[in-house]
């Protein structure tokens, strides 16, 4: 993927939303998109990794109530450890990364609600260089057939994108 590519879609996941707004009667149904996507973007820093996730809201509302069985309510409490709780649970369940054959551990730090998407924050600690990352994600792909997770990989001077579906979950980055 190049990054016209990610910008473009980058561009329809902030769109898209505000179109829908702005023509209520364009035929979707409430709560409903036309495009399913993800962005998630790892940086790495010396010392630490940071990664951010964002999602539509109901996507990730209804995600979890999958995953749970439990109903909630994202846009309330941003402070809510319980609602933090079950998004890390949900986002770590499907989305993680293996760098020179060792998984790293993210831990949550926030979450921000901006329109209708919802950016989720975590951070590895003590991060050592590496030569090879693979970048798992199905984020969604148990509720959405069409569902894309875009993945952006910053490390040193070097930016890398991914492009992540029902037909590729998973991909191996080398530098």
């Amino acid at each position: 993927m190049n990054g016209l590519q990610f910008f473009l879609g980058l561009f329809l996941f902030v769109i898209i939303p505000q179109v829908k707004l702005l023509a209520p009667n364009n035929g979707y149904e409430a709560g409903k998109h036309a495009i399913y996507i993800s962005v998630c973007e790892l940086e790495y820093q010396p010392e630490s990794i940071q990664i951010k996730i964002k999602t539509f809201t109901n996507d990730l509302e209804d995600a979890i109530h999958n995953q749970t069985g439990e109903a909630v309510s994202i846009d309330g409490n941003l402070e809510s450890s319980k609602v933090n709780n079950m998004i890390s649970e949900y986002l770590l369940s499907h989305v993680n990364f293996v760098a020179d054959a060792k998984k790293l551990e993210l831990q949550f730090k926030k979450r921000v609600k901006e329109s209708d998407a919802t950016w989720a924050y975590f951070e590895v600690k003590n991060a050592k260089d590496f030569k090879e990352l693979e970048v798992n994600n199905d984020l969604f792909l148990e509720l959405f057939e069409t569902q894309l997770n875009v993945v952006s990989v910053s490390y040193n001077s070097e930016k890398k994108f991914l492009r992540l579906d029902k037909n590729k979950t998973k991909d191996i980055l080398k530098f």
